[in-house]
């Protein structure tokens, strides 16, 4: 069931309607109406298509750059747990090799993969 909330951005009203919670839609009605005094603040003469614009750009940017760390990380746990899974096959096959010299062949009933 979709939520409607009225909010005030920059003096203006606006209707939401979302199926996300009413704390949601507050917590990014609250986030705009923040960016957008800032960008205000730093020059009262732009209008507010202006400061929507710019904080439009601004959000875009933030979340580019957010996508792109995201990816890194990404990758960089990828290429570890290539490290890892290389190590835990390393040791499994010395385990193996180290049971088949020994003549163990672990415990009953256990099966063999």
């Amino acid at each position: 069931m979709a939520n409607k909330l009225q909010i005030r951005i920059c003096g203006q009203e606006y209707v939401l309607v979302s199926e996300n919670s009413r704390e949601y839609m507050l917590e990014v009605a609250d986030y705009v109406e923040r960016k957008m005094v800032a960008v205000k603040n730093m020059n009262g003469r732009l209008s507010t298509s202006m400061v929507a614009v710019l904080v439009a750009l601004n959000v875009a940017d933030d979340l580019i750059k957010e996508k792109e760390q995201s990816k890194k990380q990404i990758e960089s746990q990828a290429a570890e747990i290539a490290i890892l899974k290389k190590r835990y096959e390393e040791a499994a096959r010395k385990v193996e090799e180290l049971q088949r010299h020994s003549g163990f062949q672990g415990r009953p009933n256990q099966t063999r993969h």
